[in-house]
């Protein structure tokens, strides 16, 4: 066990190692020091290599070398803890964060009109902040989305989502938000799980628009795309004289 160095090599004889490998122990987190990252990185490569000549090795000799094999995987796997450790030290701890999203279910309203679906929510989308990447989650929402009975044509057509931000008309002016600026991704990350096979862009297309009314709340309109023209020259004019529904 003494001749065993972490790149699988035994000290006096590289390509002749019979050790076996250790058990890998889980490290405590620990900050790096530039040189530490530029180590890590030539561990990576180092490891790699090693692991593509052993592959080289079991793959060129007569018998079927299991042992090689053996210490390709398990090489890989040590340059990839390493990969996850030096991400882990790439991100900016300062600049992320997790929050969850609250509203009261009871105050949320679902409509389905045949094809389509509307829910509306007592919030406002959050918005994104400068330098600054947050990961917002809502068990109250999937919680509300398990219970609605899914139009077919949502599951197999495409889909338009439609998101009316609605602003209580006395602070609109100084309270509303600018669409690019707006994280949705975790609603239609929710309702992907529910609806869609997909909500990549040959699967969904989307559309944000702004009103005012006596509240602050949110209406999300999923439609089929080809319904999607007449419903949204239907509403808008009602929208914009405020009229949410």
């Amino acid at each position: 066990m003494r001749d065993f160095n972490i790149f699988g090599e035994d000290s006096k004889k590289p390509d002749k190692s019979r050790v076996l490998p250790p058990i890998p122990t889980k490290k405590s987190y620990k900050t790096m020091s530039d040189a530490e990252i530029e180590d890590t990185i030539d561990k990576i490569k180092r490891l790699s290599n090693r692991a593509v000549a052993c592959l080289i090795t079991g793959k060129n000799i007569e018998k079927n070398n299991v042992e090689q094999f053996s210490w390709a995987l398990y090489l890989l796997e040590q340059a990839l803890n390493h990969t996850r450790e030096l991400a882990n030290e790439l991100v900016n701890e300062e600049c992320h964060e997790i929050k969850q999203v609250d509203f009261p279910v009871e105050s949320s309203k679902i409509a389905i009109k045949n094809s389509w679906i509307s829910i509306d929510l007592p919030l406002l989308v959050p918005k994104r902040k400068a330098n600054q990447h947050t990961t917002y989650y809502c068990d109250k929402l999937e919680e509300l989305l398990k219970n609605i009975d899914i139009p077919p044509r949502l599951k197999t057509e495409k889909v338009a989502i439609t998101f009316l931000h609605c602003y209580k008309k006395e602070h609109a002016n100084w309270t509303k938000r600018d669409h690019d600026n707006l994280d949705v991704k975790w609603i239609i990350d929710a309702l992907n799980n529910h609806f869609f096979i997909d909500d990549g862009p040959f699967r969904t297309s989307l559309y944000h628009h702004t009103a005012t009314d006596f509240r602050d709340h949110t209406v999300l309109f999923l439609v089929p795309i080809v319904e999607f023209p007449s419903f949204i020259s239907e509403r808008i004019p009602e929208w914009e004289n405020g009229k949410v529904r």
